[in-house]
């Protein structure tokens, strides 16, 4: 199974990006992907993005980036 991992942090219920990321998150499902940092609680840093992008097949950025 494919992974993708999403950057971008989800700040709360009432964050504005949460539907879009939740839209993202049903297509990619949907799609057969296995998805890291779908919570949107992980920070991607300058000091991480490299790895981050390498343990994944895809790399999105979303919405509070």
């Amino acid at each position: 199974m494919p992974k993708v991992r999403l950057s971008g942090t989800v700040l709360g219920h009432d964050d504005p990006g949460r539907t879009v990321r939740a839209r993202l998150l049903y297509l990619l499902f949907g799609a057969g992907w296995d998805i890291y940092n779908s919570n949107g609680d992980q920070r991607i840093t300058l000091s991480n993005i490299e790895r981050k992008i390498i343990e994944a097949d895809a790399f999105v950025f979303t919405p509070g980036a």
